[in-house]
């Protein structure tokens, strides 16, 4: 099979993703051997473009009591929360997922695409992104997916 071909067919599947346990393992599978045969940029670039097309429009919601800003999708899910401060706190577990185990990304290297991508997109201070984390049964220890990772 030829390496053009498999990269199109991996890019189809990680828009296409289902979020199941085995189908994220696969996927960081294949994003891991592909980090061997793509430079850094262009990962920025595949991951900014999946956050424009999934995230791109989420509606600021003001709180009423406090100084936060909930940015919500279509369904009101709240993505992430904003407050005067510059610090930025995802909630959505299907971002994180994403982020964190499919595309394989560490919270230096998501900072660096993650805090000018929402600058640019939402015309937001960022000075700090905090990422939910989720307790593991299998292992005991906190994750930034709600999945066990090795």
């Amino acid at each position: 099979m030829c390496i053009d071909k498999w990269i199109s067919y991996t890019y189809i599947r990680i828009d296409t993703i289902i979020y199941e346990n085995d189908t994220i393992n696969y996927l960081r599978d294949i994003f891991i051997y592909m980090k061997f045969i793509i430079t850094e940029n262009k990962r920025n670039q595949i991951v900014t473009d999946w956050l424009d097309k999934n995230y791109g429009n989420l509606k600021p919601e003001q709180h009423k009591i406090s100084s936060v800003t909930s940015y919500v999708d279509d369904n009101e899910n709240e993505i992430f929360t904003s407050n005067w401060s510059g610090l930025v706190t995802i909630h959505n577990s299907d971002l994180q997922t994403m982020l964190f185990t499919v595309f394989n990304l560490d919270k230096d290297s998501l900072n660096s695409i993650f805090i000018p991508w929402m600058m640019e997109r939402y015309y937001i201070k960022v000075n700090d992104v905090r990422y939910t984390t989720w307790h593991c049964n299998k292992c005991g220890e906190f994750h930034p997916t709600k999945y066990h990772i090795d």
